[in-house]
């Protein structure tokens, strides 16, 4: 592989002349793509029945991770994926819809992205590279901790969780004067709109009526394109908002699918998922599927009408699955035509399982399900449409992980284990000893090793314990590119523990193994458990007794992290989304 060493002198040079550097470095550029609440077996390349060929051909061009790991939930990922650190050091200790009240305020708690964590679009930036974000931000919605405040050159999105697919308007009730007013009179909130934001100032949704991810899709190619003949390479972060509720999509991305899932349902398609990883080796053979979890209707236990409905809910779903394929598409035949494709990373991702959340249903608060019920029309014939809003709920969410256990906002691998595609730069995978194009893998890798991997790309290092004064902190992500050229056989070594907190339900990843604990307020047992996560994906053959030293190693490992991360006790009976407001 042809290398580009970078010297002080370039640091140096870089704000007077980054642009001639760069251009005689040829330096690659690098696309991060992520989808919101995409479910481990949504996509064709890892079992789906939906047609994904954009994600097929980036697979197949590249590598597919079948063994990656990702936090429960959305902007904590997030925060590791730009960093490369823990969420709880730099203020994502939880996220700001679901804050357990003995955490408020306190040290790693914040709910957005603090300044102790440096991201890779200020370090880039700083090192030539043009810096682009089109999407959903997710970390911080107050000055000094947005997108262009965190290295980021050009942005454009919303800073909230999520919003109206076609007019941005707000998913849940606004957390403002306005609210509380109506509530005390007891009125039901109106719908706001969510800002929409432009290099850190609002601005008005120009392109009101128009699908979500097609305008931030056309928006990073827009910022590419500005500056793509002054010779500097680029980093552009595209966080899709697709799937994330409110389900919608144009009716034609989903109308041929309503009567397969409204025929099939919930129970068949989780099998057949379940069925086709094997076949296809993105999971062992001789996997278990994980049981029914508590949540979890059979789905011949409902009505027809029933069945029609939520078989409609998973079809605008999957349409929204199809429609973020063929944006990536978008990306990929752009870059094709610019004579950049083989000199740029892609990375596809997406940020947690799927959302198992019901906000018509039981398992949110009482708030939500009543102003969804007042506001949106979710009749059967209106489901997918830009005055409905509902989301997946447990038993689709179920089959959208392909039958692992639980779902998004747990720490079991149906809510942490995501698709991971890396199509490299065409040089990395010509040399002697790399991997070779379409290869699968089902080593261990998790999301702060995205933050690492990027940063040796652009050759540029992490400032360490501190950045222009401040403590900040460190960097604890494994590159891939080692792993992708054939110099190390593994991407961590078997020793080195991976830990992981959330909602009082904790995790530690450790070579091939796993422990977990899930309180019992978010379904579990508040009981330790170990699994061997290569060949038991589904967490179904607990391993604490047979392997008694290697638990108590992990179990050590992890009570460390939690001393050394301040980590909050949460009362076992806590359930987060019944407390959201």
């Amino acid at each position: 592989m042809k290398t580009f060493k970078k010297s002080l002198v370039f640091t140096a040079m870089t704000a007077a002349s980054g642009a001639v550097v760069a251009a005689e470095n040829e330096q690659p550029n690098i696309v991060v793509i992520v989808g919101d609440d995409v479910g481990f077996a949504d996509t064709q390349p890892y079992g789906s029945e939906v047609a994904t060929p954009n994600l097929m051909e980036l697979a197949e061009e590249g590598i597919k991770f079948t063994n990656f790991h990702a936090s429960p939930t959305s902007s904590v990922t997030r925060s590791m994926m730009l960093t490369g650190a823990n969420s709880h050091e730099v203020g994502l200790g939880t996220f700001d819809y679901a804050v357990y009240p003995d955490a408020v305020g306190k040290p790693g708690y914040e709910g957005f992205l603090t300044k102790k964590g440096v991201t890779v679009a200020t370090l880039l930036k700083e090192s030539g590279y043009h810096t682009y974000m089109a999407g959903k931000w997710h970390l911080g919605h107050d000055d000094g901790f947005l997108p262009d405040d965190r290295g980021f050159e050009e942005s454009y999105g919303i800073l909230a969780g999520g919003s109206n697919h076609f007019n941005r308007d707000m998913m849940f009730p606004a957390k403002n004067a306005a609210t509380a007013q109506a509530l005390q009179k007891g009125e039901i909130p109106g719908v706001e709109v969510e800002p929409t934001y432009r290099n850190g100032e609002v601005v008005s949704d120009e392109y009101k009526g128009q699908y979500s991810d097609q305008v931030y899709t056309d928006e990073v190619i827009k910022m590419i394109e500005s500056n793509r003949n002054d010779g500097k390479p680029f980093f552009a972060y595209v966080p899709f908002t697709a799937i994330h509720l409110p389900l919608q999509a144009p009716e034609a991305a989903y109308a041929d699918k309503v009567e397969y899932y409204a025929k099939h349902g919930w129970d068949s398609v989780r099998e057949d998922r379940f069925n086709r990883m094997k076949e296809m080796g993105v999971i062992p053979k001789d996997a278990s599927l994980s049981a029914r979890n508590s949540l979890s209707r059979p789905w011949d236990s409902l009505t027809e009408k029933e069945q029609q409905w939520y078989g409609k809910k998973m079809a605008v779903a999957m349409g929204m699955m199809e429609l973020q394929d063929q944006q990536i598409g978008q990306i990929v035949d752009y870059l094709k035509s610019i004579d950049e494709y083989d000199n740029t990373y892609i990375m596809y991702l997406a940020d947690n399982g799927p959302e198992a959340t019901d906000i018509t249903g039981e398992n949110i608060s009482d708030l939500i399900r009543t102003w969804t019920a007042h506001h949106f029309d979710n009749s059967v014939e209106n489901l997918g449409k830009e005055n409905s809003s509902v989301s997946l709920g447990p038993e689709w969410a179920s089959a959208s992980t392909g039958g692992l256990s639980w779902y998004k906002a747990y720490t079991a691998e149906g809510g942490i284990r995501v698709p991971f595609i890396v199509k490299p730069a065409k040089e990395l995978l010509e040399g002697d000893g790399a991997l070779k194009p379409g290869t699968q893998t089902n080593d261990l890798s998790q999301v702060k090793d995205v933050a690492a991997t990027i940063l040796e790309i652009a050759e540029v290092e992490h400032p360490g314990p501190t950045y222009k004064g401040r403590k900040v902190a460190p960097m604890s992500g494994v590159s891939l590119l080692p792993y992708f050229e054939g110099k190390t056989e593994t991407v961590h070594t078997s020793d080195n523990p991976i830990p992981f907190e959330l909602f009082g339900s904790g995790i530690l990843l450790k070579g091939d193994y796993k422990i977990i604990r899930i309180s019992t307020g978010m379904g579990g047992d508040s009981e330790w458990h170990m699994y061997n996560t290569k060949t038991d994906p589904a967490e179904q053959h607990d391993l604490r007794d047979k392997k008694p030293v290697l638990f108590r190693e992990m179990l050590a490992d992890y009570q460390t992290y939690e001393r050394e991360q301040n980590i909050i006790p949460v009362d076992e009976r806590w359930n987060p989304f019944e407390n959201v407001k």
